[in-house]
């Protein structure tokens, strides 16, 4: 059975929290990632709020500084891993759907398939990009969480979180308000120097 959270009331939906740079990515509507991998499958479909970690490795940090990464967080205005928002809901997404994960191809694209990696009845295996496959952990025996409608909120809640999935945001709903369209802020001015 799904889990149908009420799309009005923020408090009804989950939050994930992810270390950066996979938190941005993730939640920016300009797209350079769509799909989080996890080691578990999830039943809950609908929108879900996404917190960046407070905890922010040094080898995380060196991450940002290569390639697809460094290419990605430019093209959101951010080229110091010090621009990246910690411990704060940043935005939220609409999770779609939870497929198994079956490794890359000879091209680098990750393959995803329900079930086995030749699919379930008439469905088959689908492939990614490679610039999403080198954006996420796409080893067999884990699954991509695929999302639509990722959003950033207006002003990002600061939100302490343990590293994880949480079943349901905890926090005041008043002021929750989600940018309209992609590059309706200026990173260095704006978004992230407020909370």
């Amino acid at each position: 059975m799904l889990v149908k959270p009420d799309l009005k009331n923020p408090n009804t939906w989950p939050v994930l929290t992810l270390w950066e740079p996979w938190a941005l990515l993730l939640a920016h509507p300009l797209g350079w990632k769509d799909v989080e991998t996890r080691p578990a499958w999830i039943s809950y479909r609908g929108p879900m709020f996404i917190h960046a970690a407070k905890y922010f490795p040094k080898a995380t940090q060196e991450l940002c500084r290569t390639s697809p990464y460094k290419e990605a967080l430019g093209a959101l205005g951010i080229f110091d891993p010090k621009q990246l928002p910690l411990d704060q809901i940043i935005g939220a997404m609409d999770l779609e759907n939870c497929i198994a994960t079956w490794g890359a191809n000879k091209y680098g694209e990750a393959m995803i398939a329900p079930g086995t990696p030749q699919g379930v009845g008439n469905v088959g295996p689908e492939y990614l990009s490679r610039t999403e496959t080198q954006l996420g952990n796409y080893d067999i025996a884990r699954y991509a969480w695929i999302a639509s409608n990722h959003r950033l909120l207006v002003r990002p809640i600061v939100y302490t979180n343990g590293q994880g999935y949480y079943r349901r945001f905890k926090g005041e709903t008043d002021g929750i308000r989600f940018l309209q369209k992609a590059g309706e802020y200026d990173v260095a001015k704006e978004w992230f120097g407020t909370v």
